[in-house]
């Protein structure tokens, strides 16, 4: 029995509302007479562990169970009330109505067959929690920005030094030491978050027999989503000549795979992100083309 179309396109509306999505961001570049007076300059990274917020999925069968029938009651409801609010002219929010038994059958049966298990929700939690807060992220993204800066055309590539720089996020530093040993400018780097976020799959929204699926809502497919600092100052004074937040995405998979085998996926997708990063600051800042 194939889903009606219509609970189909009400249940989509409602599951749109749940996902999150986000616009292009344009990065602004460093002008040109800033550049041309950056002069030696020293990478510098925070001690501070980046900030981590994961969306889990429902935890066992029956509470996924749950969360199944809860939705297709939910549904229901709307559906009643658009029917009610319109005396019964809004055929199809009324056939929604009448269809939410079979939706809470459904997404009952389906939460029960899909649920994740505790057990292994808690070695996958465990995984990311404690790869997600390891500081010396920080450390990888100063150092590949360093060899970013390297890759660039030599005879104008600046010296990177590799330094300390504040202990929080929002600590200032003070660099005059380095400026009194030849340094002008500094970069400051810093991981601000790493997020695992529900994430919008394009398509058509699958069906579970005859009625919707509840497969986004009890285990959600989730992206990475990462996002960087990164300040220019002058190092004699400490005056911010550049700043901004860079952000980048990954591939889409659910939490149990991100948290697999210690958390390995998370960890190719963390090191993906820190060197997309690091070419996104370089490329705003020194501005030039890699050679090669």
């Amino acid at each position: 029995m194939r889903t009606p179309g219509h609970v189909v396109l009400a249940m989509s509306l409602s599951l749109l509302l749940l996902e999150e999505g986000c616009a292009p961001r344009s990065t602004p570049l460093l002008s040109e007479s800033t550049r041309a007076s950056l002069g030696e300059v020293a990478v510098v990274s925070t001690e501070a562990p980046p900030d981590r917020q994961f969306t889990r999925p429902v935890p066992s069968a029956a509470g996924a169970s749950a969360v199944g029938v809860g939705a297709g009651l939910g549904v229901g409801v709307l559906g009643g009330a658009a029917c009610f609010a319109t005396l019964g002219y809004f055929v199809p929010a009324c056939a929604v109505a009448l269809w939410t038994p079979v939706m809470m059958v459904t997404g009952g049966v389906e939460g029960a067959k899909k649920g994740v298990s505790l057990t292994q929700l808690h070695e996958a939690s465990e995984a990311l929690e404690q790869t997600a807060s390891e500081p010396y992220v920080q450390e990888v993204l100063r150092d590949q920005l360093v060899r970013v800066i390297s890759e660039y055309d030599a005879e104008r590539v600046v010296t990177a030094r590799i330094g300390r720089g504040p202990a929080t996020l929002t600590d200032g530093a003070d660099y005059r030491a380095l400026a009194e040993d030849g340094v002008t400018s500094v970069i400051e780097v810093a991981v601000l978050s790493l997020d695992l976020e529900r994430a919008s799959i394009p398509g058509k929204q699958p069906g579970y027999g005859p009625s919707f699926s509840v497969q986004r809502l009890i285990d959600p497919p989730l992206r990475l989503h990462v996002r960087a600092r990164a300040r220019l100052v002058r190092a004699a004074d400490g005056a911010e000549l550049y700043a901004h937040t860079f952000v980048y995405d990954s591939q889409i998979d659910s939490f149990l795979s991100w948290g697999r085998d210690n958390a390995r996926a998370f960890r190719d997708a963390r090191q993906s992100a820190v060197e997309a990063l690091a070419r996104q600051i370089a490329e705003a800042l020194i501005g030039w083309t890699p050679h090669g």
